[in-house]
């Protein structure tokens, strides 16, 4: 489905078929898709990473190629165990000025936003490989049976602008609701950043570098 056939189609649902004075613009048609996509790839984790950094040596952090959701896995190619996410906070907490500390392979990686770092700093160089989930990184990415299910959250957009014709908290609701039973419920905003960074302390043992 293109993005004009899903224009056509929302419009079909809401009967806004007077062209001179259409209810749903298109400049709210596309931010409202946008939003649909994002929502859709965050509910239903529907992108997957797989990609690879090159490390260097006594670089620790390293910026992301990509809009994240959560990383399942962070490996160095040839090490037998993936690295163990940590947090700063926790780095502080366990080791004495860790950042200080002489490089060596990394066994432990922190993420703050879209960026990663690592303990130790790497002492060679080699490929970091990365796991997890992102974003949509073009239009319409959602997969094509999923493209009339993004209508339904245009529609409750739209049903959601207050102090118009359009207004209507019911019918907002009921296309929330289709939308959700689809993708999944919304994760609230604290939850994706948990996700991405990690709560203040992790799950991990009691002075665990030692």
């Amino acid at each position: 489905m293109t993005k004009d056939q899903l224009k056509s189609f929302v419009r079909t649902q809401i009967e806004d078929i007077d062209s001179q004075n259409y209810q749903l613009s298109d400049t709210n048609f596309n931010i409202f898709l946008k939003e649909a996509e994002r929502e859709a790839f965050e509910r239903a984790k529907l992108g997957r990473i797989n990609q690879n950094i090159t490390l260097v040596v006594d670089q620790a952090s390293y910026d992301l190629p990509f809009e994240i959701i959560e990383l399942i896995r962070v490996k160095i190619s040839g090490e037998a165990r993936p690295l163990v996410k940590t947090t700063q906070r926790e780095l502080d907490f366990e080791i004495s000025s860790w950042d200080a500390q002489p490089s060596s392979t990394p066994k432990y990686y922190y993420q703050v936003n879209d960026t990663i770092t690592l303990y130790p700093t790497p002492d060679a160089v080699g490929t970091l490989l990365l796991d997890g989930y992102r974003y949509a990184e073009y239009e319409l990415e959602t997969p094509e049976n999923l493209h009339e299910s993004l209508g339904y959250w245009i529609m409750y957009r739209l049903y959601s602008i207050p102090d118009v014709d359009t207004s209507d908290a019911g019918k907002a609701l009921l296309f929330e609701s289709k939308f959700s039973d689809i993708f999944g419920h919304k994760k609230k905003q604290e939850f994706i950043e948990t996700w991405r960074n990690g709560q203040p302390y992790s799950s991990m043992m009691a002075h665990p570098f030692n």
